[in-house]
């Protein structure tokens, strides 16, 4: 007789999958939402969301850019150096960006990166 094993199997978050599959694939994209998440009525450059994050500005510049296009976060000004917010147009998303993301452990193991 074979040893039979025994899998736990948990269960999916769907609406958290999906969140993160489209809006979140990526560290960096879960990182930007994290400090978004974290501080939802402030508004902060790319610059200083790079410095604040501790990463390369053009990654984050074209990260928060693409996160603006799917209309998670507005541009204030869009200068030399953008200035983002999470959203206000979309008040779904943004609730939806503050419950998946805090209530969430980070998705992506840190020894990866």
């Amino acid at each position: 007789m074979l040893p039979t094993a025994t899998h736990s199997r948990k269960k999916i978050n769907l609406d958290r999958f999906i969140f993160i599959e489209r809006y979140a694939p990526t560290l960096i994209k879960w990182d930007i939402l994290a400090f978004f998440a974290a501080h939802p009525d402030i508004s902060v450059s790319a610059l200083d969301l790079s410095q604040h994050l501790n990463r390369n500005y053009q990654v984050v510049r074209r990260n928060t850019g693409d996160l603006a296009l799917l209309g998670i976060l507005d541009v204030i000004d869009s200068s030399p150096h953008p200035v983002y917010r999470l959203t206000e147009q979309t008040p779904r998303l943004r609730d939806l960006v503050q419950r998946v993301v805090l209530q969430t452990p980070q998705p992506f193991d840190s020894r990866t990166w």
